[in-house]
């Protein structure tokens, strides 16, 4: 999707921000069905078109090679099923025969208020998942860049670094006034949930559980299967690299931008 075709569809669709009290009301009313949206930009019209979906604040995300090509556009935004279900909606978009273009769209559940802050902090940085990360390949991926970020205050727009824990507690305050912390056992202005029962990132469950998930991944990548898929991987890589590389030399002219843009995504599936 092109720029111009985003912002339109944004216009469109009549997409705005939402306040600190909201997320707090609509937390208290519904606890589940809450999600961080994470779409291709090619399938982001039939998400925004979903009826009673509100969401909260986004960002788009690109991937940014060492070459500094950029790919793997994407959307991240924090959603909530304000009525019915995520699987009631696929469900019927199956039936329709509604198809996302993309395999990569992912609907990541949120296990506590906690996880809402962190999903709001994070499509204000701008720096998207950290390049020393590893993917399900076993390869280290590239650093993923937010841009056009529309946070729920211009004020959480920061850098990745010392300002991502300032502005998480921020943002967790404010939230935090409209909740009666007296009510919620163990809860405080900020950490959202209760830390001993959480299974989420920064729960105890849930710090014990990506303990043991990391280190069996990487006794996996250092057996002889494990060796094997990096190295598979990266040739693919390389390949594709290549593939671009003599593509983008080629003297394209302006009318053919889009075919090359789509010849990008073909190599991208490769």
């Amino acid at each position: 999707m092109l720029d111009e075709e985003y912002q339109k569809l944004i216009a469109a669709v009549g997409l705005k921000t939402l306040d600190y009290k909201e997320v707090a009301n609509d937390w208290e009313s519904r606890d589940d069905e809450w999600y961080h949206a994470i779409i291709s930009l090619e399938d982001l019209s039939i998400i925004l078109a979903i009826p009673n979906l509100k969401v909260y604040a986004w960002c788009r995300c690109k991937l940014v090679a060492p070459d500094k090509s950029e790919s793997h556009l994407h959307w991240h935004g924090l959603v909530h099923f304000s009525s019915g279900k995520l699987a009631s909606w696929k469900q019927k978009a199956w039936r329709h025969k509604i198809q996302f273009s993309s395999k990569k769209n992912t609907f990541k559940r949120i296990k506590c208020l906690d996880h809402v802050v962190g999903v709001l902090r994070y499509v204000a940085c701008s720096d998207g998942q950290h390049s020393l990360r590893r993917g399900s390949e076993g390869l280290v991926s590239g650093p993923h860049t937010h841009y056009d970020r529309r946070p729920i205050s211009d004020y959480h727009r920061h850098k990745r670094g010392k300002e991502c824990s300032v502005i998480r507690n921020w943002i967790s305050t404010k939230i935090a006034k409209h909740i009666n912390l007296g009510e919620k056992s163990n809860w405080n202005a900020y950490d959202l949930h209760d830390v001993e029962r959480c299974s989420c990132d920064r729960g105890n469950i849930g710090k014990k559980k990506r303990k043991e998930a990391n280190e069996k991944r990487r006794a996996f990548y250092k057996s002889e299967r494990g060796l094997e898929i990096k190295k598979k991987y990266k040739e693919r890589i390389e390949m594709k690299k290549k593939l671009l590389k003599q593509l983008s030399a080629m003297n394209v002219r302006k009318k053919c931008q889009r075919q090359l843009f789509d010849i990008q995504k073909l190599v991208n599936l490769l």
